[in-house]
């Protein structure tokens, strides 16, 4: 009898990673492969200490060239999973870049590649000197079917999309630090200042708004970006009580499911609630602020497709008071999510990576590692322990344990929450099928 192959699957951000990374390894392991889940905390000394059959990671720099290298020659599958879709070249650049601190990223050490849409699919086939067989047009694996649950209870809170990680960084990194290392003569950095314009007036416009809504008796949750520090959220808590509430749910799918209507400065992070069929608010006709760079003003305009868009905060406070207020819907904008998307492909992106990495085992014929599932399991939870005790004697603001629990994943602190048990049940209950 064969002995089952081991994957690691790195998950870089926590909360925009999990969900659909713990669904991937359910259904892997459903199909004979064992899984392993690492961290930017476990993932380079796990893979020193324990050669897996298959890596999996979302950017093709979270490794260094020459450990991408090294991990080939060995015989390890490397796959990319990627984890935020691109559609225009001043992105896709950083996204697949030609070389990382100072190494030349070498593409032909990857298997796979496991893209969003077209675009990015072509790019690299002609940008990167990718084989079209290698790259595999799922869609993104956050809009699995697996991970929508629909939930009716009445009187959810309004949900409020924070996007100010430029402002509010997850590490408490001043904005000094940022603003030094950028080019203010380069183009490409041109967003960041247009952006730090947009947040600054769009933070202001949220407030008051929640302000409005809280005198309304109104509950709020606020759904901090991924890469956010949450601490600073305790000013508006200190000023609301409970009345506003921090989302703590590890996937945007779950935190969808409790609130009636988002509402937040129109971003990518619109398209989740859209294909989710929530109701949702751009303040983008309330700002004075845009962004001037014509790429990121059409693709975000596009976006405004999915949002009612108030003139101003007394018709932005009526709009979230409306009961039943109906999701909008577009033509155009529904062409496109299924273009960037590939929401009408005919199989679920997560069974689709899974069939798609099964059939690469049988084709590679692997032979067993030397390093089996249990060893790097115990190695794993060795090193998770380990991060732990040093998160808890660190002095250091960005390294101490409250921050290891928000952004970082970790085998022994973060379990399986109602909504991934649920999650599980669903793909248990097709695969019997």
């Amino acid at each position: 009898m064969a002995s089952k192959k081991t994957a690691v699957i790195h998950i870089d951000a926590l909360r925009r990673e999990y969900c659909a990374a713990r669904a991937l390894q359910e259904k892997l392991e459903l199909d004979g492969i064992n899984v392993l889940l690492s961290s930017r905390n476990s993932t380079t000394l796990l893979l020193k200490l324990f050669t897996p059959d298959i890596f999996i990671s979302s950017h093709v720099f979270q490794l260094s060239p020459k450990t991408n290298k090294a991990l080939s020659k060995k015989g390890v599958i490397l796959l990319i999973k990627e984890v935020e879709g691109v559609d225009h070249e001043d992105v896709v650049v950083l996204t697949y870049p030609k070389n990382h601190n100072g190494s030349d990223i070498d593409y032909q050490n990857f298997s796979r590649f496991y893209v969003w849409g077209k675009y990015t699919r072509d790019w690299l086939i002609k940008h990167r000197g990718i084989d079209k067989e290698k790259i595999q047009t799922t869609g993104s694996i956050n809009q699995s079917s697996y991970l929508r649950d629909i939930n009716n209870k009445p009187n959810k809170p309004v949900g409020i999309i924070s996007r100010f990680e430029i402002l509010n960084t997850f590490d408490k990194r001043h904005p000094f630090t940022n603003l030094i290392a950028l080019d203010p003569t380069d183009d490409k950095y041109k967003w960041y200042y247009e952006r730090c314009a947009i947040d600054s007036e769009v933070f202001s416009i949220i407030c008051k708004i929640i302000d409005r809504l809280v005198k309304q008796d109104i509950y709020i949750s606020i759904r901090p970006h991924p890469n956010e520090n949450l601490e600073s959220y305790k000013i508006l808590k200190k000023m609301y009580g409970k009345r506003l509430s921090i989302d703590n749910c590890i996937g945007i799918q779950e935190w969808l499911s409790n609130v009636s209507v988002v509402i937040g400065t129109t971003s990518t992070a619109f398209a989740d609630a859209y294909i989710h069929e929530t109701p949702i608010i751009s303040t983008s006709a309330i700002q004075r602020f845009h962004y001037i760079t014509e790429s990121q003003r059409i693709n975000l305009g596009r976006f405004d497709l999915a949002a009612y868009t108030p003139n101003n905060i007394d018709e932005a406070e009526a709009l979230c008071l409306t009961k039943n207020l109906k999701a909008k819907k577009s033509k155009e904008l529904d062409t496109y999510f299924n273009e960037f998307y590939s929401l009408d492909s005919t199989m679920d992106p997560i069974d689709a990576i899974a069939a798609d990495i099964t059939n690469l085992v049988k084709q590679e014929n692997m032979k067993t590692k030397r390093s089996n599932y249990h060893r790097g399991r115990a190695l794993l939870y060795l090193i998770d322990l380990l991060t732990i005790i040093r998160s808890l004697i660190s002095k250091s603001p960005w390294n101490n344990f409250k921050i290891l629990k928000i952004y970082s994943y970790n085998n022994l602190i973060h379990r399986p929450s109602n909504f991934i048990k649920e999650t599980i049940n669903r793909i248990r209950d097709r695969q019997t099928k």
